[in-house]
């Protein structure tokens, strides 16, 4: 299986496209400005929202480029917390994974809007939780490696 190949080096360049880009996505670029210009940042945290009907033209929140930042920054989390799942951390990895394929699926609808003439928006997606996961991650990667190191 793909993610028992997925090495000690890989995964950390996993993790760490995978923050770069759900922070990227879920500030809707507003990082960059506040790097380069130190205009105002924001951040889309935790977002629930659920819209269906007939009647009305549809109109997305989100830009191409956001959605298609968003799917890759959760297929890249699929991967990351598959692998971490199989590494041993079981919850982490499943609590992980599943925040993942449910954000990859919310926008992936979400961007189906831009080839499907179709009235239904769903959007789950809470990087705040991944914040969390990332650094209990963080912890547990900064300690393996750290028993790897160590001379006997």
């Amino acid at each position: 299986m793909f993610f028992n190949r997925v090495n000690m080096k890989c995964q950390l360049y996993i993790f760490i496209v995978h923050i770069l880009l759900l922070v990227l996505a879920s500030t809707n670029y507003s990082i960059v400005m506040f790097i380069r210009e130190g205009t105002s940042l924001s951040w889309s945290y935790a977002t629930y929202s659920y819209h269906n009907g007939w009647g009305y033209e549809f109109v997305s929140e989100y830009t191409l480029l956001q959605i298609l930042t968003y799917i890759i920054a959760y297929v890249t989390g699929m991967i990351l917390f598959g692998s971490v799942y199989l590494r041993g951390m079981k919850g982490l990895g499943t609590l992980g994974f599943s925040l993942c394929i449910v954000g990859f699926i919310s926008f992936f609808i979400e961007g189906s809007h831009w080839i499907l003439d179709h009235h239904l928006s769903w959007i789950a997606s809470f990087p705040i939780v991944l914040t969390v996961l990332w650094i209990v991650l963080s912890i547990s990667l900064f300690n393996n490696y750290w028993e790897k190191t160590k001379v006997p």
